[in-house]
């Protein structure tokens, strides 16, 4: 790749040289390792054009920092500054407020806007209110009474732009998105079954109905080994989900893609100290599953529907299909036949 050289206007203080200097900017591909994940970056690097050596400008490092946020945003998919800035127009609601809307500090979207960088969880929650407006007036009209009565008005003003078929129409659009990701033709990783989202939001909501307690930690075990169980029964699973190994054990692949568009729709996210806490308030529909499927769940959840997160997590890591996966690869099916539960 040819290097981009120019000469910045203005000069520079040089170690090396210990004196003001002429500066030579490169443009550059940095490589770095973020959490596990490779991030590629062009970044524009001072030299020193009289010796050569490379020179510490404060604001050249801060932006090559910013680019290397940004792209590390993109390849994972977390929420960029410029969409909640979106978010905050779309619904006339100030950064305080919104964080109050959302159950969180009221300092929390006010430091995403500096560059703060949102866990996986709030990332997704912000993303599903830009693309689902149903979720957001769900959300106002269950916690519009932490806000100002002059700012209740301004959202009701904001919401009154959609009309009821466009908010109802919403969620259709959220669930769609996620059967268009996971919709892949039957094999080996989803368990020979073409991805049901009804069977997968049920699913969530009979494990929520059910334990004392649940965590998105947690849930994402009860849905592998349900899948797991019914497909060593019957060569189908019952959600049609694709599972990846990571530390905490088996997940949905994506899976905070699911609890984010879903949320305030099935069931509410709680961010705690110890994770995110999902509460139901639906009814689960036993209707749409076979009797195999029903059975599946039903013994996924006696055995470990008192067991905590971290438990069921190690107890997960014991399973050969966790063991003989590598990480962050997919997990066949075929491990089925060896799963610890019959």
């Amino acid at each position: 790749m040819e290097i981009r050289r120019r000469i910045l206007e203005e000069q520079h203080y040089c170690h090396q040289c210990n004196c003001d200097t002429q500066v030579e900017l490169r443009e550059e591909l940095q490589k770095d390792t973020i959490k596990g994940i490779t991030i590629n970056t062009l970044v524009n690097v001072p030299f020193c054009a009289n010796c050569g050596s490379e020179i510490y400008i404060a604001k050249i490092n801060d932006d090559n920092l910013d680019k290397i946020n940004y792209n590390y945003r993109i390849v994972t998919g977390r929420i960029l500054v410029s969409e909640i800035e979106q978010l905050l127009e779309m619904y006339n609601i100030g950064a305080k407020p919104l964080s109050l809307l959302l159950g969180w500090g009221e300092c929390t979207i006010p430091r995403y806007l500096t560059g703060q960088m949102p866990n996986v969880e709030n990332s997704e929650k912000l993303k599903s209110i830009i693309r689902n407006p149903y979720v957001f007036n769900e959300l106002f009209n269950k916690n519009k009474h932490k806000l100002t009565n002059i700012a209740q008005k301004k959202v009701e003003g904001a919401l009154a732009n959609y009309d009821v078929s466009t908010l109802n129409e919403a969620n259709e659009i959220a669930e769609n998105s996620l059967i268009q990701f996971y919709s892949k033709n039957p094999n080996i990783y989803n368990g020979m079954k073409t991805f049901e989202i009804k069977k997968l939001i049920n699913s969530i909501l009979y494990f929520a109905n059910l334990c004392r307690e649940v965590y998105i930690t947690k849930m994402n075990k009860l849905l592998w080994y349900s899948d797991m169980l019914c497909f060593k029964r019957s060569s189908f699973s019952i959600t049609g989900l694709q599972y990846q190994r990571i530390n905490y054990g088996p997940v949905p692949l994506k899976y905070y893609w699911i609890y984010g568009s879903l949320s305030e729709t099935y069931f509410n996210l709680e961010i705690t100290e110890s994770g995110t806490k999902i509460q139901t308030f639906r009814e689960f529909d036993e209707s749409i599953f076979s009797k195999e499927e029903l059975q599946a769940l039903f013994d996924v959840g006696q055995k470990f529907k008192n067991w905590y997160a971290g438990e069921l997590s190690g107890y997960s890591h014991n399973e050969r299909a966790y063991i003989e996966t590598n990480h962050r690869e997919l997990i066949s099916f075929n491990y089925a036949k060896e799963l610890s539960l019959n």
